[in-house]
């Protein structure tokens, strides 16, 4: 879905939550890859509940901005 997305302008951003038990951290990062390949402007919003670990993905893709990082690692 992602490329098609991107490929018809409905989105510019692609945003991911990222906290421990909501999201797997395997998948973020291929969410994130898959959106910033295709030239959307990744967003995290991580780290608020627990240090799960969002904040370092976000900066290993480039993020464009993170947010909510109460636990940062």
């Amino acid at each position: 879905m992602i490329p098609r997305v991107a490929a018809e302008g409905l989105a510019e951003w692609c945003d991911v939550f990222c906290e421990t038990g909501v999201s797997v951290r395997k998948s973020r990062r291929r969410f994130l890859q898959a959106g910033c390949g295709t030239g959307l402007k990744a967003r995290f919003h991580a780290d608020e509940l627990d240090a799960s670990g969002g904040s370092m993905v976000a900066a290993a893709v480039g993020a464009r901005s993170a947010d909510h990082l109460i636990f940062v690692p």
